[in-house]
């Protein structure tokens, strides 16, 4: 009975497994010496892309981590949602999962050359690490399986900053380099909330909460990196890789205790930023009025064409998120639609109505963005988009039409979208361009827009029906 509910359970296992993609894709499989590239199509480029560089980036990480793989690694690709993310595992075989969406201008993840060559970078860092082992842990290995590791229970901001620190080192970009990471280690600086070393893994509800391990992982590590030697992590996770579980050997490694080396970089950043913030206040700095709670992470404001309104969105432990609004000087905020998000808010000219994108589930498998209207004049809810991966929408000055950004295969198109909802390709792109918040001139002559492209961002003007006409590089 004990075999026959065993195997039931494993086939449950399975299914749900297999429910965890849209049945309808057909996937194939590119191979190289190390890895199995498994994408559906559509994502034929993307896939022929990696495949030709995850040879060279895992002997580069490979080879600093000094760690050679002991099974194929199954990468998969998947296109069902718009935002980027991936993830990795080494039980029970070596897996990593890529979004291939590139990530959204205000992610901390923004900053880089190749979406694929990046987060391949952080994940395959991950199964490296922790398929490292010796010793004790793989005599472990020989009785219970790949399940023995003790670098697979480092604290997590060992395990993330590690991946972090390493798409850093090995990309053009990486969150190590992040501006808007630096701002939120100023930020903590300011507010004097430099996370201890107990909660680096970011097990707090308060922001940046579970960004901790990664941005602040990572400019930990590359301190200790900086005092110690290059090579000083890839010690680590030899010797962890072999030792009892949850001891971690730091004195065996640096000579000195992590506290000792977490004050030291506490301290020696908190004066950079400290010194960055006096700079800025010689300048002059002139303090706004908060209209949000204090507590709230807000984004999203616009004012109303004829300045009857501003609105914006937040979400807060209290109320959790809202669309909220007030009087154009802040005063009066209150709550307009509970349990409601977005990240940009465009008003119709007459001021009677916005647009926004937001996303939500797309034929059960997907998450995927679409744009919406908001009518004021009766607080109703309208669907311009189905499925259509839309954001970032903006009216005409004539409130004919919207400019949108869609997103497929980790490209970017400009689409117009007519008020009887017919959708007009305006671009073709296979480069992997990225756009991001176009809006129109006033007079409608022209749109301005952001675009990622071949590793750097541009503010171009474009024509209402997508010529180009000049840039500016940001």
């Amino acid at each position: 009975m004990r075999s026959l509910l065993l195997l039931l359970a494993l086939l449950l296992c399975v299914r749900a497994s297999a429910a965890t993609y849209d049945p309808s894709l057909t996937w194939r499989t590119l191979v190289t010496p190390h890895f199995r590239v498994h994408f559906h199509q559509g994502l034929e480029q993307v896939a022929d892309e990696l495949a030709q560089e995850v040879e060279r980036i895992y002997a580069e990480v490979g080879a600093e981590l000094r760690w050679k793989l002991k099974m194929k690694t199954d990468v998969v690709l998947i296109d069902h949602t718009d935002r980027a993310n991936g993830f990795a595992t080494a039980v029970p075989y070596n897996a990593i999962t890529i979004f291939v969406t590139a990530p959204w201008e205000d992610s901390t993840l923004s900053l880089y050359e190749d979406w694929s060559d990046a987060i391949f970078t952080h994940e395959l860092t991950h199964v490296l690490h922790m398929e490292t082992n010796h010793g004790i842990v793989r005599a472990a290995r020989f009785v219970v399986g790949r399940v023995a590791s003790t670098n697979d229970v480092s604290p997590w901001w060992m395990i993330e900053g590690l991946a972090t620190f390493e798409e850093t080192r090995h990309t053009a970009g990486g969150r190590g380099r992040t501006p808007y990471v630096d701002m939120i280690k100023r930020t903590a600086v300011v507010e004097d909330a430099w996370p201890p070393l107990g909660n680096l893994d970011g097990l707090q509800v308060a922001l940046p909460s579970g960004n901790l391990r990664y941005l602040f992982g990572q400019d930990f590590l590359q301190y200790v990196a900086d005092h110690q030697g290059e090579d000083v992590w890839t010690r680590w996770i030899h010797r962890y890789g072999g030792h009892i579980p949850f001891l971690l050997p730091a004195r065996a490694t640096f000579g000195k205790t992590l506290q000792r080396l977490y004050y030291g970089w506490r301290d020696a950043r908190s004066a950079e930023h400290r010194a960055v913030l006096a700079r800025i206040e010689a300048e002059g700095v002139r303090e706004g009025a908060l209209v949000s709670k204090p507590d709230a992470s807000c984004s999203a404001p616009a004012f109303a064409p004829d300045d009857s309104r501003m609105i914006w969105s937040c979400y807060d432990l209290s109320t959790g998120s809202a669309l909220w609004t007030a009087e154009v000087d802040g005063s009066g905020a209150r709550i307009l639609k509970q349990d409601f998000g977005a990240k940009t808010f465009t008003f119709r000219a007459d001021s009677r109505a916005f647009v926004y994108a937001g996303t939500h589930i797309v034929n059960r498998f997907n998450t995927w963005s679409d744009v919406y209207l908001y009518d004021l004049r009766n607080d109703s809810i309208r669907s311009l988009t189905n499925g259509a991966r839309a954001r970032d929408p903006d009216f005409s000055p004539d409130g004919s039409r919207l400019l949108v950004v869609t997103n497929r295969a980790q490209d970017n198109q400009l689409e117009t979208l007519t008020v009887d909802q017919r959708r007009q390709p305006l671009t073709a792109h296979r480069d992997h361009t990225q756009y991001s918040t176009p809006r129109h001139r006033p007079d409608g002559s022209a749109v301005a827009v952001s675009i990622w492209q071949d590793g750097a961002r541009d503010l171009w003007l474009l024509t209402p029906h997508g010529a180009q006409i000049g840039r500016a590089h940001v």
